[in-house]
């Protein structure tokens, strides 16, 4: 992976293509059970009942029939011609409801019923006015043909009633089976997000946990130990090399101060010895001179040593300046190298903030994932609504069965079982809505961990910016010995103009000497202004050596 917006994509682009299968799932599986309830009220249910009340009509045709050739009540055959007019609309509405298995009985039962009917009305009632006996004798004759009628459509009934019981356990199946694979997927999720929010946290946090202590113990000063080994290519990869990098170069830089340090603190002491040597040779000068009468030969001779001294101590001066000049310079590559720590430090922020920013990101597509888990909760309550008009429709089917009596006793057992699959439909769309609850919980649960994991980043952050803090600091620590090494300059060049002072007074002491001894006045007198330079270039060596000592307490401070 090559950053950490693709490793947390990634992590949470699984998650929500996990509770999208899970949607579906649950959607797919809602949709069979909608269809087969749907299918039981709008067909099988409806045709059972087409099929009772067609059996309820016949009853009630050849009980009105019997009357009427026992009372010829002329309400009675009103009657039977308006159960006749309600078996024909009846026969027309079942054909809408039939299948092709079930085709061949309900024609066969329309067939015999129409002609039933056809025969009765002119057989019986047609005939009944000019000859009752005949009437009588008609109905006797298509008796068993109604008979067989009242079995046919009791056949019916029974064979659609298995249906919508068969169609009532399909739907309690598929109910179970749902419930029970939402509660494995859930399960499947919930354990999967928890587990990649984990890898995907600690594949963050911890290298840069490692890098923060790193960068902790090199404020200290403290520049020992191995390099951090990384084989991540994202920007904590890049972070982490990037640190070594500038680890490596600032020990390599200290290493090179602390040497110059020593030979600046040698060069010094060397310095010192021979100002030093200088007043001493300055003071045989001065008795030299106030024995001229002892020989001006042996005064030249001393004052051609004293002159090689001074020559030493200008030749230590260079060196001085030297080493100097590299400090100098050594203190400006530091201080290069320091700011580029501090603009390490700064693109670390920058990343922590887009790290941030991805977590933010990852809050609010769990939020969404909330969200969806409602419109699934909303789909829930759907189906509770169906079970409860399946309920409502199968107590409308027990008052009709009631009023029919006797013949609706079947027809109210079937819409008992009806109203019986309605409630487990309900009980079943309650639980699914229980567990909806559970995942959108579980949401919450994801949503807090993404908010501390926001917090583990601040607190990242905050170690980061007191590294750039120390890193700071050390800038300030360079530029101090960089101001102090300026100071050293300033003093090695007095000290190298006093010796060039001083070589051209032994020079004009030898002429003196040379010319006569009656100058010998004068040569004490320059003696004298010899031993005073000499004085100064004392001080300014000892002065060199202090700063010397300074510098080197310092750079002791950083352990490489």
């Amino acid at each position: 992976m090559k950053s950490i917006r693709t490793k947390l994509l990634l992590g949470f682009g699984i998650i929500l293509l996990l509770v999208v299968v899970m949607s579906i799932f649950t959607i797919v599986n809602t949709g069979k059970t909608n269809n087969l309830a749907e299918e039981l009220v709008t067909d099988d249910l409806e045709e059972l009942i087409i099929y009772q009340t067609l059996r309820f009509n016949m009853a009630e045709r050849i009980a009105v029939t019997r009357g009427y050739l026992l009372y010829g009540d002329q309400e009675l055959k009103d009657k039977f011609f308006a159960y006749t007019e309600e078996s024909k609309q009846l026969e027309k509405d079942i054909q809408g409801y039939l299948s092709d298995t079930e085709r061949p009985l309900a024609e066969e039962i329309i067939t015999k019923s129409i002609a039933w009917g056809d025969y009765i009305t002119k057989n019986v009632y047609d005939v009944y006015d000019q000859n009752q006996a005949a009437a009588i004798e008609n109905n006797k004759l298509v008796r068993e043909d109604a008979v067989e009628i009242m079995n046919l459509l009791g056949s019916a009934v029974e064979e659609e009633n298995k249906t919508v019981q068969n169609m009532g356990k399909d739907i309690l199946t598929n109910g179970k089976a749902t419930e029970s694979s939402n509660i494995v997927i859930s399960i499947i999720v919930i354990l999967a997000g928890i587990g990649i929010a984990f890898f995907v946290a600690n594949l963050i946090v911890k290298p840069i946990l490692q890098v923060v202590g790193r960068l902790q113990t090199v404020a200290s000063g403290d520049f020992s130990g191995e390099e951090m080994v990384t084989k991540s290519k994202d920007e904590v990869g890049t972070l982490i090399k990037t640190m070594n990098k500038m680890v490596t170069e600032l020990r390599s830089v200290i290493e090179q101060v602390r040497n110059t340090s020593e030979q600046v603190a040698a060069s010094s002491e060397e310095l010192t010895a021979s100002a030093e040597q200088t007043s001493t040779a300055t003071e045989q000068i001065s008795t030299a001179i106030q024995e001229v009468s002892e020989g001006s030969n042996e005064q030249v001779s001393t004052v051609k040593k004293s002159n090689e001294i001074v020559l030493e101590i200008s030749k230590g001066m260079n060196q001085v300046a030297s080493s100097i000049q590299s400090v100098a310079e050594l203190t400006v590559e530091t201080t290069e190298k320091s700011n580029e720590g501090n603009t390490v430090v700064e693109r670390t922020i920058q990343q922590m903030n887009d790290v941030q920013m991805q977590v933010s990101e990852t809050s609010v597509v769990i939020n969404a994932l909330g969200d969806k888990s409602k419109e699934i909760g909303q789909i829930v309550d759907l189906i509770s609504q169906i079970a409860n008009q399946t309920n409502l429709l199968a107590l409308n089917a027990a008052i009709e069965a009631a009023r029919a009596g006797e013949h609706g006793r079947g027809f109210a057992v079937v819409a008992d079982e009806v109203r019986k699959l309605a409630e487990q439909s309900g009980h079943a769309a309650g639980q699914i809505g229980s567990l909806i609850s559970d995942i959108q919980a579980e949401t919450t649960k994801a949503v807090d961990a993404m908010e501390r994991g926001t917090l583990s980043v601040n607190d990242g952050m905050n170690l980061v910016q007191q590294s750039g803090s120390s890193f700071k600091e050390i800038t300030k620590m360079i530029e101090v010995i960089s101001s102090q090494s300026q100071e050293v300059s300033a003093i090695v060049e007095e000290v190298t103009a006093g010796s060039t002072d001083m070589v051209e007074m032994i020079e004009n002491v030898a002429n003196i000497s040379e010319q006569s001894s009656s100058n010998a006045q004068n040569v004490a007198a320059a003696a004298e202004e010899q031993l005073a330079s000499m004085e100064e270039i004392s001080s300014s060596a000892h002065s060199l050596s202090n700063m010397a000592e300074d510098l080197q307490n310092l750079v002791r401070k950083f352990k490489i």
